[in-house]
């Protein structure tokens, strides 16, 4: 009996579970970027990683080229939701012209008074903009053309039930109640609308009501993508809009830096106006540039420029511009991306390769492009296109970081 006891102790053994230490750290973003633009096929590998750093050195201390401050217009330097979301709200009404007719719709109004009088549409799209910029027709400002008429046909459905809700939810989220005032009965039946959680969770996941609705919402059984594109195109030209609020602080945050360039990134070349604009009457001035190239070799030898650069069609979105640059800048240049689009972070994230970030390098790492160019990737707290959920994901992710606008005064002062 007892050598049995040994031989099985000794089998055992050699099934014991391996001490997790000894296998490298998996990334997140490997789990989680299933949808994203091909990179290089070694850098999308789900197998095991393992990353390497040089000890005693620090990255901060090699950084001895030029300085770049990569920013997101949208949330970064101006809340743009508001001006997002009634934008949207124009082009649904032009796209779909039937939805002009709200004799069956339980509100207290229509077209443009929907906007001025009645503000729950554009509450409720202003909440779920954190989830409208996914991809390169969401920055664009597709995906919320889609909200739009989702949220309005959802509250078709409702038939009235809804109108005049009480509470911090119902008084935000649902149309007031003036039809009651005007004599009208509430029907009993109808259907609830859906909650901004459930469209938040379903947008991109789950349902998948971003996909589905660009197929149901068709025009004369084609794509209405395009027609949504030069709708909005001509309501941008038309300048039916109140112009975005930049943050007050970022006039002196684009300024205080030497030697150093900034890049601002609109969603597309039809936003350069609003943005130009909206930059304007806040004086800060800024160049407008399609190329990174064209931007590396204006700013040789130059301080403090700012320069705007869209997206381009064809899909090269931020995440290419920002690989461009990486690719393009000179060795030992370190470039802060500042986006308010979590998606657009966890792309980027890509861009590191197997050289994770430290903390003791302030969050930078090396890019896996370029010639030893830092990279540190950060989400604006003080972004309006973001919710607290996404800046916990971000502040438990070793890739990304999280910045206000306290830390961000207070380096550009110390520089």
């Amino acid at each position: 009996m007892r050598k049995r006891g040994i031989l099985l102790t000794i089998s055992l053994l050699q099934y014991a579970p391996i001490p997790i230490s000894t296998y490298s750290i998996i990334p997140k973003c490997y789990l989680q970027t299933s949808q994203q633009q091909p990179l290089l096929k070694h850098r999308r590998s789900r197998g095991l990683h393992s990353f390497t750093s040089t000890p005693g050195s620090s990255i901060s201390e090699e950084i001895s080229g030029p300085v770049f401050q990569v920013l997101s217009y949208d949330g970064s330097i101006a809340d743009t939701s508001e001006w997002r979301s009634t934008l949207a709200i124009e082009v649904a009404l032009e796209t779909w012209p039937h939805l002009q007719d709200y004799s069956n719709l339980p509100t207290d109004a229509c077209s443009n008074d929907i906007i001025v009088t009645d503000h729950w549409l554009i509450n409720k799209m202003c909440a779920l903009s954190h989830v409208m910029m996914s991809d390169h027709e969401g920055i664009m400002g597709c995906d919320a053309v889609f909200l739009a008429r989702l949220l309005l046909e959802e509250q078709l459905l409702d038939q009235g039930r809804s109108d005049g809700c009480k509470g911090k939810y119902g008084s935000k989220f649902h149309p007031s109640a003036l039809v009651v005032e005007n004599g009208r009965g509430k029907p009993s039946a109808g259907s609830r609308p859906l909650t901004v959680g459930e469209i938040a969770s379903n947008w991109s996941d789950g349902a998948c009501l971003k996909e589905t609705l660009r197929a149901k919402f068709h025009l004369q059984g084609k794509d209405p993508l395009p027609v949504i594109k030069k709708n909005l195109n001509k309501k941008i030209d038309a300048k039916a809009y109140s112009q975005p609020k930049v943050h007050p602080f970022m006039k002196e945050f684009l300024s205080v830096y030497e030697n150093k360039v900034s890049i601002i990134l609109v969603g597309h070349t039809m936003h350069i106006p609003v943005a130009l604009a909206s930059l304007s009457k806040n004086s800060i001035s800024v160049e407008v540039s399609a190329s990174i190239n064209d931007i590396l070799e204006s700013s040789m030898g130059l301080e403090n420029r700012i320069f705007l650069v869209p997206s381009a069609d064809g899909g090269q979105g931020h995440y290419d511009i920002l690989q461009h640059l990486l690719v393009q800048a000179k060795c030992g240049s370190s470039i802060h991306f500042i986006h308010s689009s979590l998606e657009t972070l966890l792309e980027t994230k890509l861009l590191f390769g197997d050289n994770r970030p430290t903390s003791q390098d302030d969050g930078y790492g090396i890019s896996a492009f370029g010639s030893q160019i830092s990279l540190k990737l950060s989400l604006p707290t003080w972004a309006d296109n973001t919710k607290l959920s996404q800046q916990n994901y971000v502040e438990m992710d070793a890739w990304m970081n999280l910045v206000n606008e306290n830390e961000m005064m207070d380096k550009c002062h110390r520089r």
